[in-house]
């Protein structure tokens, strides 16, 4: 899902998440392992992947 992410003071560093070799990273906080590539956002809406 490609959903704009802006960088402002509501976006910080989170835990529960690690990178995959096809350089996207997979969200471990909820049941449904998000895997996102730079600028999406996971099915929540509230996770994302900047930089």
């Amino acid at each position: 899902m490609d959903v704009p992410l802006v960088r402002d003071r509501h976006v910080v560093p989170t835990r529960f998440w690690h990178r995959l070799e096809d350089g996207r990273v997979q969200c471990d906080l909820c049941p449904r392992f998000c895997r996102l590539r730079e600028g999406q956002r996971g099915l929540c809406f509230v996770r994302g992947a900047l930089g």
